[in-house]
């Protein structure tokens, strides 16, 4: 057992923080075991009393994270639940390792900050990024999802996932807020960005989250024609119109070279579905 589950296993606290911490540990033992695991071996992996062990067990078989064995009743083996969660996990270590050597070639290109962005169920947060010395002073947290309808990430994950009908479901029923002066909050003239967005493949912001911020980004697609993530780039505002033509330029570069890694030889082929049937939307991963 890694010493980073027996920190957890013996870690002392409250019940509920202890309880907390076997759970994880028996996910974790659970997820690593390529063979089905005994009762008694996994009582004695997390140093538990049998009992406990069995108590457990019993919860995440609930919950379909844990199941017994179809070899035997007394082998327990990863449930749909936790498969799933592990697939999911790779996934996005298998994004971000592809994407990290093109954000650096983008960035070098246009000597500015990128982003690479990760599609999440109901928006898009940076797990990555290259900074110029030259680029945006301003850091953007890691894991955060951002703005929907006022940042280029936003709009691109609503171009993908939402139509004319379906929108509001995102966006919510309050009125949009405004970050600043320039932040669209006109439904109407969101929709139409939208579907520029579909056409181009290229989502942009003008000073709509933060003064003197720009940003740009395109969408990377996956081998079943997912949006799994974006490319994008910070630009400050006094730079933005002259530098903006050769920044879409790379970047398109750069999101149809990743998509290529991930299995998706046709990025084009699959913006044209969105461009060519404005009420389909794709799979969310």
């Amino acid at each position: 057992m890694s010493k980073k589950t027996s920190d957890k296993v013996l870690a002392k606290g409250q019940d509920g923080g202890r309880t907390v911490g076997r759970v994880l540990a028996l996910l974790e033992l659970m997820a690593g075991s390529r063979v089905p695991l005994r009762l008694t071996d996994i009582a004695r992996t997390l140093d538990l009393p049998a009992s406990s062990a069995h108590a457990l067990l019993q919860q995440l078989i609930k919950y379909d994270y844990v199941k017994l064995s179809a070899d035997s009743d007394r082998l327990y083996e990863r449930g749909a639940e936790l498969a799933l969660l592990s697939s999911k996990s790779n996934a996005n270590l298998d994004l971000v390792r592809t994407a990290r050597p093109i954000l650096r070639e983008l960035s070098a290109q246009v000597g500015e900050n990128t982003f690479l962005g990760m599609c999440h169920s109901r928006g898009v947060s940076y797990v990555d990024s290259v900074e110029d010395i030259y680029g945006l002073t301003m850091r953007f947290p890691m894991g955060t999802l951002r703005p929907l309808h006022a940042s280029s990430t936003g709009k691109l994950f609503l171009a993908m996932y939402s139509t004319s009908d379906t929108l509001k479901t995102y966006l919510g029923a309050e009125p949009l807020a405004a970050f600043t002066r320039n932040t669209m909050t006109d439904l109407v003239v969101l929709s139409e960005q939208l579907g520029e967005i579909r056409q181009t493949g290229l989502a942009l912001n003008r000073e709509e989250v933060v003064e003197g911020a720009c940003g740009i980004s395109a969408p990377i697609f996956d081998a079943n024609q997912r949006f799994v993530g974006c490319l994008t780039v910070g630009v400050p505002q006094v730079r933005f119109e002259a530098r903006q033509a050769i920044i879409k330029k790379n970047i398109l570069v750069g999101v149809q070279k990743i998509s290529r890694r991930l299995g998706n030889p046709d990025w084009e082929g699959t913006l044209a579905l969105l461009r060519d049937n404005p009420e389909v939307v794709l799979e969310q991963p």
